[in-house]
Formats: structure tokens, C-alpha cells, sequence
């Protein structure tokens, strides 16, 4: 739309210099012109100063300059003083030599319309600017009608808008991020080709959004799918969701998928959803390993109180009858008979090797659930496990008086 405008405004600008030129010339060679001669010229040079553009004539021939509007003094810096009666490569307007050649080629095909360039000022410092040619017949002999627009300032822009580019460029890349747009009457999608390179397939390859669908895992492609419908029926703001996607190695990868709604029909029909993609596996993986180590925690932790469980139960029996032996040793032992101490000895002697027993029983089974010890299967005799088993509450069981 813009060059189409600039072009419009070239034609204009040439038919009124065209006229403005050939009264001019006319005036050179005979200074009696009539007085609506005179105000047409006068008129035709207010409107010629006062398009914003620089506009100039130049002698093809010899290259100087023969006119200048106020818009090119206004962009140059340079005056009607220091360029008519001289050349371009003169005045020192091109910054690049070579784009000279370059303009003068393109002319000879007979008109230029909106190529770049980059121009001197005065100062020294540059314009960047579009520049639209013709070769016209005046008087006889041609000269080159040119009309100048700068351009710096969208320059400017296009370059900083290129650099905001570069940079969401950057960042999405480092994310592992991609956007995409999906027709929804069609289902037919767009997307950043960055996505199909994560999963390894070509871009070419999906054009539909079941081409990426028939890629979800089935336990995910469901809830994908039923959050869509919600967002286009208007039952959540956006839609919002992750799922995992077979890759062309074989392998699921998670993404975590954003988007809403960007254009609707005169009814309020949703007609078109935009969105981003990210790659979040490494998260999703990093999700994953804490579970399971919070799982093995808690069993650890588990396994912990019922390892301190078992130590508060099953030792405090027998230590409390292994005290109660020394106790009656310690009070009785004075009044007790050689046969009554060996008794109370060889039983001491029992409760000691069955809390040993015990005890390395305990540390063993600690060590097999920190992995430091195997496990052996081996078989064991019932009779004498339940004798030990006897023997470790006898000596408790007489303290209080229970018998066989």
C-alpha cells in the first residue's frame, strides 16, 4: 500500500514538474509571458516547494544538477547555491559510489520506481531513502526527473523490529518453544518448523491438526482434545494443557501447550486459535525422578518407624526379664544356693545370646533395606525357631509367675 501511494505521489509530483519545467523553460527563453503564464508558475512552483519529498531535475548529459525543491535542501541540508550547475559525485550526495551506477543502470531502462539507496547529507551524516526516476525531453534534450522519499526512519524501525525478532528468535530457541494457528473451520494448522525438528519429522509432513493428534498419547489426547472444545465454547478464557508426542525416534516427548482464540465471525463463531508450544521434558522427567524419590522417602521413613517399632517391642522384653534376673541377683545372691545361681546364671546366659541374636537379626534386616547386605533364602527349622522363641520369654514368663 505504501509503495503504491509513493507511486501515485511520484505521478503527481512529475505531471506538476513536467508543467512547472516546461512554463519555466519557456520563461527562460522569452520573458514576455502573459501575467496567466506568470501566476501559473508561480503556483506550480508553491506546490512543487511544498511536497515533502525532495524532488530534482538533472541535466542527463552532463550530470548537474538544473533544479531542487525545498524537500531536498529540507533532507540533504544542501540549498539551490551549492548544487545547481553541479554534479552529484560533486556535492559528494552518494555514500556509495557504486550505487550511482547502480541508479544509472536501471534508468536506462527508462524508469525507476522505489529502489533504495543511501545518501550523503551536507553534514556528512546518511539518509536511507527510496528513490523513484525518469528520463524526460525537456527543451529538447533529457533530463532526469527524480523524486526522493526518505526512508530512515522506517529503516529504523524494520531494523529494531528485526532485532526484537532476533531476540524472541533467540529466546524460543533456547526455551524450546514454538508457536502455531490453527484454522478452526478447516483444522488446517501453521507452525514454527521448530517443532517438527524437536519431534524429527519434516515440516511438510503435517498441514492438519490431526497430522499431530495421531501423535499424542492416548492417555493424553482425550483431555487435550476436551479442553479445546471447552475454550472454543467459551468455558475456560484459554486453552491450556500439556501431553506427551511420539517422536520420529521412537521415544514420548512432553510439551506444555498455550493458546486462545485471536478471530471470530460476525456471530462470535470462533474462526482462528493461536498459541505456543514448549518443549518441557527435561521438567517433566525432573517431575518424575522427585516422585519417585519422594516414594522412596516415604518408604525409607516408613521402614524407620517400623524398624525403632520393632526395637521398642521386641528388645524391651527381654531386657526387662534380663534386668529382673540381675535384680534378683543383686537383692538375693546371699540367700541363694549354688544350684539357684547357676540356674539364674545359665538363664542370663539364654537372655543375653537371644537379645544378641536378636539384635544382629535387626541390623542384618537394616542392612538388606539400605541394599548394603543380599538376601539368601535358606531353610530354617520351625521346631527350634519356636524353642528359641520359648526360651526368650521363659525367663519373663517365670517373673510373672506363668507356667508351662
Amino acid at each position: 500500500m505504501n509503495i503504491e501511494i509513493h507511486t501515485l505521489a511520484f505521478l503527481l509530483s512529475l505531471t506538476i514538474f513536467i508543467q512547472f519545467i516546461v512554463l519555466l523553460f519557456a520563461y527562460y527563453k522569452n520573458r514576455r509571458l502573459n501575467a496567466e503564464n506568470i501566476e501559473a508558475i508561480e503556483n506550480l512552483e508553491l506546490i512543487f516547494n511544498t511536497i515533502p519529498d525532495a524532488i530534482l531535475i538533472i541535466n542527463f548529459e552532463t550530470g548537474s544538477f538544473v533544479q531542487i525543491n525545498d524537500g531536498f535542501s529540507t533532507m540533504t541540508g544542501f540549498t539551490r547555491g551549492d548544487v545547481i550547475g553541479q554534479s552529484s559525485l560533486s556535492i559528494n550526495l552518494w555514500d556509495n559510489p557504486d550505487e550511482r551506477l547502480i541508479f544509472l543502470s536501471e534508468l536506462k531502462k527508462g524508469f525507476i520506481d522505489n529502489l533504495e539507496f543511501i545518501l550523503r547529507r551536507k553534514d556528512g551524516s546518511n539518509v536511507v531513502v527510496s528513490m523513484s526516476a525518469k528520463i524526460l525531453q525537456i527543451d529538447g534534450k533529457p533530463h532526469v526527473v527524480s523524486i526522493i522519499h526518505d526512508i530512515s526512519k522506517r529503516e529504523e524501525a524494520k531494523s529494531a523490529l528485526q532485532k526484537d525478532h532476533s531476540r524472541l528468535e533467540l529466546g524460543m530457541t533456547v526455551a524450546g518453544m514454538a508457536w502455531w494457528e490453527m484454522d478452526i473451520v478447516t483444522g488446517n494448522v501453521i507452525f514454527n518448523k521448530r517443532k517438527t525438528d524437536i519431534l524429527g519429522y519434516k515440516y511438510e509432513d503435517f498441514k492438519h491438526y490431526n497430522d499431530f493428534m495421531q501423535l499424542v498419547h492416548p492417555e493424553d489426547a482425550d483431555k487435550a482434545m476436551d479442553i479445546m472444545r471447552k475454550h472454543f465454547k467459551g468455558e475456560v478464557d484459554k486453552y491450556e494443557t500439556d501431553y506427551r508426542i511420539l517422536t520420529a525416534s521412537g521415544e514420548y516427548r512432553w510439551f506444555y501447550d498455550i493458546g486462545s482464540i485471536q478471530k471470530r465471525d460476525a456471530a462470535g463463531r470462533p474462526l482462528l486459535v493461536t498459541g505456543l508450544v514448549i518443549d518441557v521434558t527435561q521438567r517433566k522427567r525432573a517431575e518424575i525422578e522427585i516422585l519417585e524419590i519422594k516414594e522412596k522417602l516415604e518408604k525409607i521413613n516408613s521402614e524407620k518407624d517400623k524398624f525403632f517399632s520393632i526395637i521398642a517391642h521386641d528388645l524391651r522384653s527381654p531386657f526387662t526379664g534380663f534386668l529382673g534376673l540381675t535384680q534378683m541377683i543383686a537383692e538375693d545372691a546371699g540367700n541363694l544356693s549354688v544350684e539357684e545361681l547357676e540356674k539364674l546364671g545359665y538363664g542370663m546366659h539364654q537372655t543375653a545370646n537371644n537379645l544378641f541374636n536378636l539384635l544382629k537379626n535387626l541390623l542384618e534386616w537394616s542392612q538388606m533395606q539400605r541394599g548394603s547386605m543380599g538376601f539368601e533364602q535358606k531353610e530354617i527349622s520351625l521346631s527350634n525357631l519356636i524353642a528359641d522363641n520359648i526360651n526368650t520369654l521363659k525367663g519373663r514368663s517365670e517373673q510373672k509367675g506363668i507356667k508351662e
